[in-house]
Parts: structure tokens; C-alpha cells; sequence
């Protein structure tokens, strides 16, 4: 953890609320368990102070106060704030599946229930978090981030039960209300996922969900762990894909682009690169490597150094910018000769405009005459 944070006193107060989240998780298993007013009480006491822990770091954490030394500082002054928004998150949700049992009919019911796939795998989670967050570990980050995906699976299970026996007609309130049980223990889940992935980003340097993560795996392979890898947002598309430059650490030469994605954009975008490239090599970034999960992409681009025209317009001064717009309209009229065919060509611009998302255009037959 970083020295300004330990003087700032958001440490202590953090580690407090890490315990406490974790004893309210434990807590609420025991009552689970053995429902007694007592445990639920004990429960309910303990809301105040959890809301008062997370509302001093948020407070010394967006007071007014001197620049972080450096951005890891920064980074992990922001991900300590979301952790601890996240466990008041959860603390809230074990009193409201608290609340719940009161409405089963029967609370008997629960002794039938087998409720320790779901807490085992959230106490281990945030036993990792206070080493994920105060040690920056990434691994250890997503050991955290991936008791969600077990949760999951087990909610599954149990909501499929739930509505078989309802279509059964057994007991339809006590289903009803183990549904809602069901429902926010995986809930606690998505709860931990979004602390883990809060670490995971300081980690790395960049802002990043471990349903993205794959596509590091995948295309780097095992040789390059977590802890040794950089990211830095590239640019940012309207149709969500992200670009990063990827980097280990002490070796900027080995910097790759990584840019993920819906699958079927990305495909097009390989295709439409490979024909750049075979016009010549020098007009697009080669392809390294090319990785698909579902509906998801990620395509790895050869690192290119140098600057982007939108760099050039911004921050460069005239003289490099006009060099910069004579390489580019060289390039464009050097493509144009090449790829020109001298025959008539239909355009389609109502079809293109009626592809665009937006208001509904009415149908209208496309022009035949050929484009000027």
C-alpha cells in the first residue's frame, strides 16, 4: 500500500471494514444455519458502524489533499474506495437475506438446504482481498473476481430446483421466498466480482473486466503472468471493443496492441487488415495473433512506435504537422491509383445511411446511375 494512503488513515480504516465484511458473511451463515433473534440482531448492529467505516475512506479519500507521488499511488487510492464500497454493498445485502427468512413459512426449511457452496467461496474470496488489494497481487485479485463464476454455477442449480418444485405446487411462498435467499447470495458474488476487478485494475495500470482478462491469456500465453504486465488504454470506439497497448515490465519493445471485441467486428477488421497488407505491408500493423471465446474476439497487433495523426493535430507543431498531412495524402493517393478500377460503380448511399442505428428512414429504391 502506498505511503500517502497509510498517512491519510485510509488503510486502518479499510482493513477494519474487511474484517467486518467478512464476519458479517460468517454471521449470516451461522444464522442461516440456526436462525435466532439474537444472531439477527447482532447482525443488524453492526450496519452503523460498517456505514460509518466506508463513509471515512470515502471522505479522506476525495478530500482535499496534496497529488498522489505517482499514478500506482493513485490507482490504488481508487481501488481502495471502490473496495470499500463494495463490502458496504455486502454488509447490506446480508441483512436484507436476514430479512428474507422471516418470510418462509416454516424456517425449518433451511436445515435442508446445503448453503456452504455459497459462503465458502465468498469467505475465501474476501480472505484474499485485504493481501490482493494492500499487497497489489493480481493473482490473488482474481482468485477474488472468480468466486462469482462459482456462486453462479451454484444459483443455477438451485433456481432450477426452486421452480420445479413450484410447478410441482410444493409450498409456493417458501419457494417464492428461497428464490429471493437463492438470489442474493449470488448476488454477494457479482458484490466480490466488482471489489476484485477494482484490484485487478490497479494492478494492471488500466481499468479492465475479468470478462476481458481471456483475451490476455490467450494471446500472451502463460510465459507473461499478471504481475509482469502493463496496459494502457489505446483508444476508446463507439461499438465497445478496447484497445490496449500491453507491455512486461522492463521490456517496452515487446509491447503488443490487444483490441477485443464482438466477434463478428473483429473478424472483419482481420480481413479487411490482411487486405491492407497485401496491398503493402507498410499500410497496416501486422496481424499476430488472432483469438475467439463465444460471441468474443481479440485481435493482437504487431507494437508500431511513433505518433497517430490525432496526436499530430493535437500536440505537435505546424511544421510536423504538415509533413505529417503530406505522408498521409501521398498514402491515400498512392492507395487510390492502385486499388481505382475504371468502370461504373454504384456508391448505395441511402443503403449505407439506412444501416446506421437512428431514427427509421422510409424505404427508397437506390439509384442506378453510376457514381460521378
Amino acid at each position: 500500500m502506498s505511503p500517502s494512503l497509510l498517512a491519510e488513515g485510509i488503510s486502518e480504516n479499510l482493513r477494519f471494514l474487511i474484517l467486518e465484511g467478512r464476519t458479517q458473511v460468517a454471521r449470516t451463515r451461522d444464522y442461516l444455519a440456526t436462525p435466532s433473534e439474537p444472531l439477527a440482531a447482532a447482525i443488524a448492529a453492526r450496519e452503523p458502524y460498517i456505514n460509518n467505516l466506508r463513509r471515512a475512506i470515502q471522505r479522506k479519500a476525495f478530500a482535499p489533499r496534496r497529488p498522489a507521488k505517482d499514478n500506482r499511488s493513485a490507482r490504488t487510492l481508487r481501488a481502495a474506495e471502490l473496495v470499500a464500497g463494495a463490502l458496504q454493498d455486502l454488509a447490506d445485502e446480508c441483512l436484507r437475506l436476514v430479512n428474507q427468512v422471516s418470510y418462509l413459512e416454516d424456517d425449518e426449511v433451511l436445515f435442508l438446504i446445503e448453503f456452504a457452496p455459497y459462503f465458502d467461496p465468498l469467505l475465501d474470496g474476501l480472505g484474499r482481498l485485504e493481501g490482493a488489494l494492500f499487497d497489489l497481487d493480481p493473482h490473488a485479485a482474481l482468485r477474488v473476481c472468480q468466486v462469482e463464476g462459482r456462486l453462479d454455477e451454484v444459483f443455477e442449480r438451485d433456481l432450477a430446483q426452486a421452480i420445479e418444485d413450484l410447478e410441482a405446487g410444493e409450498h409456493a411462498q417458501t419457494q417464492v421466498t428461497l428464490l429471493f435467499l437463492f438470489r442474493s447470495l449470488e448476488k454477494m458474488g457479482d458484490i466480490l466480482l466488482r471489489a476484485g476487478e477494482a484490484v485487478l485494475s490497479a494492478c494492471l495500470g488500466e481499468a479492465i473486466k475479468v470478462d476481458r482478462l481471456w483475451a490476455l491469456g490467450e494471446v500472451l500465453g502463460e510465459e507473461h503472468p499478471l504481475d509482469s504486465l502493463t496496459l494502457d488504454q489505446v483508444a476508446e470506439t463507439r461499438s465497445g471493443a478496447t484497445i490496449r497497448s500491453v507491455s512486461r515490465e522492463g521490456d517496452s519493445d515487446a509491447a503488443v496492441i490487444v483490441k477485443d471485441g464482438r466477434l463478428e467486428k473483429l473478424q472483419i477488421e482481420k480481413l479487411a487488415t490482411e487486405r491492407w497488407r497485401a496491398l503493402d505491408p507498410g499500410l497496416a500493423p501486422a496481424v499476430r495473433e488472432f483469438q475467439q471465446q463465444g460471441d468474443q474476439g481479440a485481435i493482437v497487433y504487431e507494437f508500431l512506435p511513433g505518433r497517430t495523426f490525432e496526436t499530430l493535430l493535437l500536440e505537435a507543431d505546424e511544421v510536423d504537422v504538415r509533413c505529417g498531412l503530406d505522408r498521409l495524402a501521398e498514402s491515400l493517393q498512392w492507395v487510390w491509383n492502385e486499388t481505382r478500377q475504371a468502370e461504373p460503380s454504384h456508391a448505395g448511399y441511402l443503403d449505407q445511411l439506412q444501416s446506421r442505428p437512428g431514427p427509421s428512414m422510409p424505404s427508397t429504391p437506390t439509384s442506378k446511375s453510376p457514381a460521378k
